[in-house]
């Protein structure tokens, strides 16, 4: 039976391949974060209506609005 020598691990070669990994991972994390925050286009402009505002709204259709008599 022939007996396979054991050899002991380049460690320099292995650290630089964990750096490297590890140094991967967070680029991408970042890049992924980046992404992910909101753009200007996203953010919701919520409008509460002011006592100046009160008055009948009429819809007509999907895209079409009556206020007060006022179509817009």
């Amino acid at each position: 039976m022939a007996v396979i020598p054991f050899r002991r691990p380049n460690w320099p070669i292995v650290l630089w391949a964990i750096v490297a990994a590890a140094v991967a991972f967070a680029v991408t994390m970042a890049f992924l974060n980046w992404q992910s925050r909101p753009q200007p286009t996203d953010i919701e402009i919520i409008l509460r209506p002011s006592s100046s505002q009160s008055g009948q709204i009429e819809v007509i259709d999907g895209d079409t609005v009556r206020f007060q008599g006022a179509g817009s």
